[in-house]
């Protein structure tokens, strides 16, 4: 196996031509066949682990089948399911195997991917629905809004005969997102290249990197000033560049005087775009409209 990583070359298409080939230094290039075989003798120590805390009586795992076949874990790929009896006792006894596997192996078990799942649960019995109840209960209670009650039936306010229907929650919904959906719809037109839409989302969304950023993380270079291009006097961000900088606001405030407008310069660029989206003229001259956001905004990026 040694021999196999050390003595591999690979080599990497940049732009579609191929690179010199070099020696890999992090270990196994991604799909290479060897990879299945070194999980297998990684995971097998998991395995052991599992069995012998079963042996040992720590842990109990699950009958199931006519046959009354025990079974305690299943492994598939880098998956890994267990089963055991719904027990704090039997959770922490889980984790902390689960911890020595960590220690042993140097791998981090990813919690955030883990799942605990209930399963042969009578769903006909109260008691099995009472945590997913106080839950909810508890979430209710601190609801400024109060659109909901907790009781029989559930009320929703907007309902014009004060019952909860999906129709009335979905009229409702639809109504606070109407101008996201609009904004959401001249973004993603399927008319721009895909690249040009990305640029628009990261300016509504206040996603573009700033300069200090890209050079504190060494994708610039440090001879790069992280002050404005347009005025060089404030640092570099995405409303500053677009909206706030003399320069885009001179150019934002000739195109809304054309049009017969007055303004005040907006907080971000959503509040540009959402201000932008609302209905101001017929149908010929709103598409014309519409499209000078994206123009000005991919000008000046």
């Amino acid at each position: 196996m040694k021999a196999c990583e050390s003595t591999a070359r690979i080599s990497i298409l940049v732009n579609g031509s191929p690179t010199e080939e070099f020696s890999p230094q992090r270990g196994l290039r991604q799909g290479d066949p060897l990879s299945p075989f070194l999980f297998n003798i990684v995971f097998e120590r998991l395995n052991i682990l599992l069995v012998r805390a079963l042996n040992l009586s720590i842990l109990n795992g699950v009958v199931v089948g006519t046959n009354n076949v025990l079974i305690s874990h299943l492994q598939f790929a880098d998956d890994s399911i267990l089963f055991y009896e719904a027990d704090w006792d039997q959770l922490a006894s889980i984790k902390k195997v689960r911890r020595c596997f960590e220690v042993l192996s140097s791998l981090k078990i990813n919690y955030q991917k883990s799942v605990v799942c209930g399963v042969g649960a009578n769903l006909g019995r109260k008691s099995t629905w009472k945590p997913v109840l106080n839950k909810i209960k508890s979430r209710l209670s601190g609801w400024t809004r109060k659109l909901l009650s907790f009781a029989d039936c559930q009320v929703w306010s907007n309902a014009s005969v004060g019952q909860f229907s999906v129709s009335t929650l979905y009229s409702h919904s639809s109504s606070l997102l109407v101008p996201h959906l609009r904004i959401c719809k001249l973004v993603w037109s399927s008319v721009l290249p895909p690249r040009v839409s990305f640029f628009y989302w990261l300016a509504w969304k206040n996603r573009i990197k700033r300069s200090d950023f890209l050079l504190r993380i060494g994708i610039l270079d440090n001879n790069v000033s992280s002050l404005c291009p347009f005025c060089s006097s404030e640092l570099e961000s995405a409303t500053h560049v677009l909206l706030h900088c003399p320069f885009p606001w001179l150019i934002w405030s000739a195109v809304i005087e054309d049009w017969g407008f007055h303004w005040c310069i907006l907080k971000s660029v959503d509040g540009l775009l959402t201000w932008w989206m609302s209905d101001k003229f017929q149908k010929r001259e709103r598409s014309i409209w519409r499209a000078i956001p994206l123009i000005v905004l991919w000008s000046l990026c």
